[in-house]
């Protein structure tokens, strides 16, 4: 799984699967689904991360891109290419 933190965007992408997305739907406000051509899903976009979280400092001090590795979500420390767009934002290519 890999996670990319977008600060300037305030967007968390968490990467299921390197499988090609076919379709997104907001599933709730905010929060977008990416789907392969099987209907299973790839990824999870949070918009407004900052605010659905007690925390928000804590996203401010995440790592930008990062893969967690295994069970025990151990940050893995290899660059990943984001494979999504916060809304209005095309270059950060979907």
């Amino acid at each position: 799984m890999r996670v990319r933190v977008d600060h300037a965007a305030d967007a968390v992408y968490l990467n299921l699967t390197d499988r090609p997305i076919k379709d997104s739907a907001e599933v709730a406000d905010g929060i977008v689904v990416d789907y392969d051509n099987e209907g299973r899903i790839v990824g999870v976009e949070i918009l407004d991360a900052s605010k659905r979280t007690d925390d928000p400092d804590a996203l401010k001090n995440s790592v930008s891109n990062c893969r967690l590795s295994g069970e025990t979500g151990q940050v893995a420390g290899d660059q990943v290419k984001p494979r999504y767009a916060a809304r209005g934002d095309p270059s950060l290519g979907r």
